[in-house]
């Protein structure tokens, strides 16, 4: 229900921004910028170094939550209170703060990557601009256990397979681009599949 209310109110809100581009000093601050001596470490180098401010800030933000999920009190109680609300509340947390703080503050967060989807990586506004991508990032999350280190591996896998199409169309292989293009997504299923079996 949230799904089809967010889609729908998105396309209400942005009807009279179809079209329009992200502004020139906005694109500006999205460049990418080189970190010295990383960037210029072999393939990953340009992989992991030389983004735009947006993706350090991802890199940032894992790291943090990482941090505040296993190595402080508070963090320990989010995981009690996701794996046993039951027994989280036996011991006096209140479960219901919990879940409404972070709930809110993971909606903020993909409020921010849906941002980065409108303003950087397609700068112009469309409809349904996240293509399903939502899906992906809930198949990521189950994948990598709710662990935000490994999100960031796991993170380049899928943006990996997203953008595999682009780089083999130059080579003219008798792969059609459509199923290419559908890798993330098989992907996304073989993973809920593999994750169900456990």
């Amino acid at each position: 229900a949230l799904t089809i209310f967010g889609t729908g109110l998105s396309s209400l809100l942005g009807t009279k921004l179809v079209g329009q581009v992200t502004p020139d000093n906005i694109k500006a601050f999205f460049k990418p910028v080189a970190i010295p001596l990383l960037s210029k470490i072999p393939v990953l180098g340009t992989a992991l170094f030389n983004q735009d401010p947006f993706i350090y800030l991802g890199y940032i933000c894992a790291i943090v939550l990482g941090l505040y999920l296993y190595k402080t009190s508070k963090g320990l109680n989010v995981i009690a209170v996701g794996e046993n609300p039951a027994a989280a509340d036996a011991a006096s947390i209140n479960i219901n703060l919990y879940k409404y703080v972070h709930i809110l503050l993971g909606g903020a967060l993909c409020g921010l990557g849906g941002a980065y989807l409108s303003l950087v990586y397609v700068p112009a506004w469309q409809e349904n601009v996240t293509a399903g991508r939502g899906w992906i990032a809930v198949a990521l999350v189950i994948f990598v256990g709710w662990n935000p280190f490994k999100a960031l591996i796991g993170a380049y896998f899928f943006g990996g397979l997203s953008i595999i199409g682009f780089r083999l169309q130059k080579y003219s292989l008798p792969i059609s681009i459509y199923f290419l293009d559908m890798l993330p997504y098989l992907a996304t299923i073989v993973v809920l599949i593999f994750m169900s079996l456990k």
